[in-house]
This record gives C-alpha cells, structure tokens and sequence, in this order.
C-alpha cells in the first residue's frame, strides 16, 4: 500500500482514538475525585458528623464514548490491513519485478483469419495470423538491444508472406518468421504495437501431434497457440475466424491451458457461426496471469 493511504489511515484513527483518551482520561478522574470525597465523607462520619455520601457520579456516557471509538479504530485498522494485500495484478507485477523482466505485457489479442482457396489442381489453406500487444514497461527500454522477440510456427506452410508490423523488426530468419521489435519505451509508459505473418498450407494436412505430443490432429484439424517461455502476460485472448471455411470446435472443450511439460486442462470457448451472407464463423478465448512456461491454445476443425 502506498505511503499516502497508510498516512491516511492513521490520520482517521488518531482523529477517532483521540477525543477516546481524553474521555477515558476524564473518566479516571472522576473516580479518583469520588473516591476521595467518599473516604472523606467516612472520616466525617467516624467523627460523629452524619452526612450523605456525595452522589456517584454516572460513567456510562464516558464508557459508550470509549466503547464506540475502539470499535471503530479497529475497523479502521482491519481495513487498512486487507487494503494493504496486493491484488492478483499486483502481485503478478511483482513477480515480473522479481524475475528482473523489463516489461510486462498487459494484453496481447491474436487474432487468426483462415480461409480455404481452392482452383485447378490448388486445395490451399490460407491463414493470416497477427497479434496486438500492449507492454508495460517495469524499466527503461532502449532501441538497442532489442527486448523483444517474436516467434511464428511456420514448420509445415508451403509458403510463408513477411507482414510488416507496427514498429521497427530486425530479422532472425529470411522467412520472416522470427524477428526482434526495435522500440523504445520509458519506465511505467504502455506500449502498443501489432506483429503478424501470411502463410499458406497444402490441403488436407498431415496427422501429427500437438502441445508437446499431448494431442493427436487429423488432416481436417488445426490449432492455434500461444507459447510462453519467459513473459507475463496479464490477459491473453485468441480470435479464430473465417468467412467461408465453416470451423467449428474440435472438441466440447477444445481450449488447452498447460504448464510445459504437463498434463493439459481443457475448458471450453465461445463459439459463432455465421447468420447472413456477411458473417463469421469465430472461436475465441481469454486467459489471464499466463506466467512463463506455460501454453495456451484452440483446436478446431472443418469439414
């Protein structure tokens, strides 16, 4: 919690506790004064001379005073203790912070568009994949070197089309796949750039595993994923859409989240198909608090 609200705090219960001390100091007081004028009164009375004790003075209104400012002191001060544990997003902050990332990444939304394109001898799949980010930066972040990588699979693709992003890339392979973003951001300043590639794939594909052998893919089912080796990503979304190509889910519940290495958890996504001639067949599907060594993703199909 930050100095300023804990100063608040404690300005609101010595505001509170105080008019409490002085009337529990009052209270004491008069005890002390009723008890003299009693033993006087007794010496008084042992010496022949009847006189009433002097009457008992009431406490109650000091007592409430006391009673009522406590309470609240220590609601005040419970309060401020719960108020004080960091939220999920802060702690998720905290252990970026702690494992000395320059960045963490707030949000990144992919958005995947396929479509089947078929002529003469041609049964292609066409897929446009392209991710928005949005960085925090926990330092400063120089152009050089860059800090950010970005990484497209595009092991079984015929053809692979470099889309140039939002910022400047510097190359790791001459497909245009693999490249660092070149930026530069001041500490705590958000960042929002877009990445992306065009590729295209032979129909039907090839039976082969997925998710570190974890599932099976026939030749009319694909995937989409997110691998994350050392990030922290706040909220993660994947959009699949086409127009044509009806997709649907590959499973009831085809969205996988794993730690590496480990079993997979399945859950389910929203799915649409489309109502008029304009629409879209879209699978998609959030996530929050992806911690390094951990993959995201959908499986679908189409007919």
């Amino acid at each position: 919690m930050s100095t300023e609200i804990w100063t608040t705090i404690i300005t609101a219960a010595a505001t509170i506790i105080a008019p409490s001390l002085s009337a529990y100091v009052s209270y004491l007081t008069k005890k002390k004064s009723y008890k003299r004028d009693t033993e006087q009164q007794r010496r008084l009375r042992e010496g022949k001379q009847e006189q009433a004790p002097p009457p008992r003075p009431s406490y109650k209104t000091e007592i409430a005073i006391v009673s009522i400012a406590f309470l609240i002191a220590l609601g005040i001060l419970v309060f401020g203790l719960r108020a004080s544990q960091p939220s999920n997003y802060e702690s998720f902050i905290m252990k970026a912070r702690e494992a000395k990332r320059p960045y963490v990444i707030e949000a990144a939304t992919m958005v995947i568009e396929i479509e089947n394109v078929k002529a003469p001898k041609v049964n292609d799949l066409k897929v446009s994949r392209h991710i928005t980010y949005t960085l925090r930066a926990l330092k400063d972040i120089p152009r050089t070197p860059p800090v950010f990588d970005e990484r497209y699979d595009t092991e079984l693709a015929k053809e692979v089309v470099p889309w140039t992003g939002t910022e400047d890339e510097q190359a790791h392979s001459s497909g245009g796949s693999e490249y660092s973003i070149v930026m530069e951001i001041k500490k705590d300043d958000l960042k929002t750039f877009t990445t992306g590639v065009d590729t295209t794939y032979a129909l039907p594909l090839a039976e082969r595993p997925a998710f570190y052998g974890q599932v099976h893919l026939r030749g009319n089912q694909d995937y989409a994923s997110y691998v994350n080796d050392e990030d922290y990503i706040c909220n993660l979304t994947i959009i699949i859409r086409s127009r044509k190509l009806p997709l649907t889910p590959a499973s009831d519940n085809p969205a996988v989240t794993m730690t590496l290495n480990n079993p997979i958890e399945y859950s389910g996504v929203k799915y649409s198909f489309p109502t008029n001639a304009n629409g879209w067949y879209t699978l998609s599907k959030s996530w929050s608090y992806i911690a390094p060594q951990h993959a995201v993703g959908i499986l679908f199909q189409w007919p």
